[in-house]
């Protein structure tokens, strides 16, 4: 029952808004000390009139039973009240004196309208002085009572009062209650201004996340303090520029894979053509060629062996082009050399294509057993990055001579392609669709890919693989950056 309630107690406080908090702890916390002070001041001070009372009885009801003494030896009761009733005029916490003598009578006293006669119950037949706290209609008091002459001459009553001094405590309580409920105001107004100073950039900062929640990232900063909130808006203005900056990255890396996969759907498409409009206008129409002349080969009853004998080598001569044109275009499509020979004569098979093909000298340095450390994924894509690399010098470089280099050391791979071409300005926006295309299958085998290019000095490709642990797919999404 009891952790029913702490935890429902616990609900409630936590649902209650932070201001709250800090006002109602203030408040709490000033009328338990106010409280506490009150009831503190109140007792002390209770206590030492009480003794002060105490001993103004004791000495008022001694000093007048010595005073007494005379008097009542001369039998002069009128002077004796004179001076009783003098001495509780002069004296405002004195209420009363009186003498009561052996047989209970009272020979003297202070009252001059008449004696209360309940005061007579009090301390009789003392034999030194003795107080008493009494009740009356004025309220409480304290009886004195000292023997004079040890008693033989009667017992003298001082009876003292706590009016005044109570009255004095509680004006004191009230001046201490005004004081304390001024500290009051003037600590919820502090609690005020602490709860604004602390909320506001408490609620700044909810409605930024709410708002970068969202998708918002335009978020202004605010300026703050030095301390422990400061400090927690400087960290999260800093999360928000960095989540804005990775926001704006990924929209740029995404706009990217758009543009590259429209690119890679394109050059998809265009291959494609190029295959078709291959076999069509070459293959499809040298076999149409063939026909034509094994039919006129066919209907010929006139051509002479030595004819004929040519005839069929020209016609071999062209079927052996065809069939050389037909694993050029396969090749592109699909480099099978790597299956059958390895990935290194791939690659040197493919620097000699290149530069029979495009008049370019491409010096190969193969350094390491690069062979037996890369498994298939990783050959196709080593493969196809170089193979774009070198195309993209052929096209757009204007270079004469390209260096390729691949070297494997301690479980990485290293490759690469520098040429002596026109190069470009990295700074200005160009069309690297290519260059995006070999970065993404580097990054395919958690590898990176760099390009270093100025205008008038060539331009490097670089890439690194690491040779152990290679995923057979594609899980990579970070964006490798282009590097001057």
């Amino acid at each position: 029952m009891k952790n029913n309630f702490y935890a429902e107690l616990l609900k409630f406080l936590g649902n209650v808004p932070l201001r709250f908090k800090i006002m109602g702890m203030v408040i709490f916390t000033a009328f338990l000390i106010s409280t506490i002070s009150i009831i503190q001041v109140y007792k002390t001070t209770e206590e030492q009139a009480s003794s002060y009372l105490r001993e103004i009885s004791r000495s008022t009801a001694n000093e007048m039973a010595n005073l007494s003494e005379d008097y009542l030896l001369t039998n002069d009761i009128y002077k004796l009240d004179r001076i009783f009733q003098e001495t509780v005029r002069l004296r405002p916490n004195l209420r009363y004196l009186f003498v009561v003598d052996k047989s209970g009578d009272v020979t003297a006293s202070s009252f001059s309208k008449g004696f209360p006669e309940e005061l007579l119950k009090v301390n009789r037949n003392v034999k030194k002085t003795k107080i008493d706290l009494i009740r009356t209609d004025e309220g409480k008091m304290l009886d004195a009572a000292a023997p004079i002459m040890h008693g033989d001459l009667g017992i003298i009553h001082a009876g003292v009062s706590f009016a005044k001094s109570t009255s004095n405590i509680n004006k004191l309580i009230k001046s201490l209650i005004v004081t304390l409920l001024i500290i009051t105001a003037v600590g919820v107004v502090l609690s005020l201004l602490l709860t604004y100073i602390i909320t506001e950039p408490l609620k700044y900062l909810l409605d930024a996340t709410k708002a970068i929640g969202k998708g918002n990232y335009a978020i202004k900063t605010l300026k703050s303090a030095n301390d422990e909130i400061g400090e927690l808006i400087l960290a999260f203005n800093d999360m928000a520029h960095r989540l804005t900056k990775s926001e704006k990255e990924r929209s740029e890396r995404e706009n990217q894979r758009k543009m590259l996969l429209k690119k890679i759907i394109d050059a998809q498409e265009n291959e494609r053509k190029r295959v078709a409009r291959d076999l069509h206008d070459k293959v499809a129409q040298t076999l149409a060629s063939l026909m034509i002349e094994f039919k006129i080969i066919e209907n010929s009853k006139t051509i002479n062996p030595a004819n004929l004998t040519k005839k069929i080598k020209e016609l071999r001569s062209t079927i052996t082009q065809e069939l050389d044109s037909l694993h050029t275009l396969c090749s592109d499509l699909r480099p099978s050399v790597i299956d059958d020979l390895g990935f290194v004569p791939a690659i040197e098979m493919f620097r000699d294509e290149f530069v029979k093909r495009y008049k370019i000298d491409c010096d190969l340095k193969i350094n390491g057993d690069i062979d037996s450390h890369l498994d298939k994924t990783a050959k196709i894509a080593v493969y196809r990055i170089i193979q774009e690399a070198l195309i993209n010098v052929a096209r757009h470089s204007s270079a004469d001579k390209v260096n390729l280099t691949l070297s494997y050391c301690r479980n990485l791979l290293k490759c690469t392609i520098q040429d002596n071409g026109k190069g470009f300005d990295l700074s200005k926006k160009q069309d690297l669709t290519g260059i995006y295309g070999m970065r993404e299958r580097a990054e395919m085998l958690n590898g990176r890919l760099s390009l270093h290019s100025e205008a008038g000095k060539g331009t490097t490709v670089l890439f690194e693989i690491p040779l152990k642990d290679i995923p057979p797919l594609w899980n990579s999404t970070k964006q490798s950056e282009i590097k001057k």
